[in-house]
C-alpha cells in the first residue's frame, strides 16, 4: 500500500493488506487509467466495508472529448460535447453509482450538463 493509503486507513484500525486485496479484486474489471472513487466505512471492531464508485463526471467528460483539462477561467470554451454524450454519461453514472439510483435520468443528465458547462464545454445537439 502507498503511504497515503496507510495514513488514511491506519488511524481507523483497518487492515491495509486486506483492504488492498479486496479492492484489487473488485476493481480488476476497470481500466487502469480510470480514477476510481471509494466510499469506505470503518467499524469499531476494525472491520470495514467499501463501495467502488465510478470516476467523477469531469474525468469522464475529459476522456470522452479528448480534452486534458477544464477551462482556466470563466467564459472560456475548451471544446464541445453533444447532448447525446451528456445523456449517455448520465445513464452510465446512474447505473454504476448507487447513490444516484433514486434520481430521475433527467436529474442526473442536468447534473452532468452543469458540470460540462462549468468546465467550459459548449453543448451541441
Amino acid at each position: 500500500p502507498s503511504p497515503k493509503l496507510g495514513q488514511a486507513l491506519g488511524p481507523l484500525g483497518v487492515n491495509m493488506m486486506e483492504f488492498c486485496k479486496q479492492f484489487n479484486d473488485q476493481t480488476e474489471k476497470f481500466s487502469g487509467a480510470a480514477t476510481m472513487r471509494v466510499r469506505l466505512t470503518a467499524f469499531e471492531d476494525r472491520t470495514f466495508s467499501f463501495d467502488v464508485l465510478p470516476p467523477g463526471t469531469s474525468w469522464v467528460l475529459k476522456r470522452v472529448t479528448g480534452v486534458s483539462k477544464g477551462a482556466a477561467g470563466a467564459g472560456q470554451t475548451i471544446g464541445t460535447v453533444s447532448l447525446k454524450a451528456i445523456y449517455e454519461i448520465a445513464k452510465a453514472k446512474k447505473q454504476y453509482d448507487p447513490s444516484l439510483s433514486n434520481l430521475s435520468d433527467e436529474s442526473v443528465a442536468k447534473s452532468v450538463l452543469g458540470s460540462a458547462r462549468t468546465m467550459g464545454f459548449e453543448v451541441t445537439r
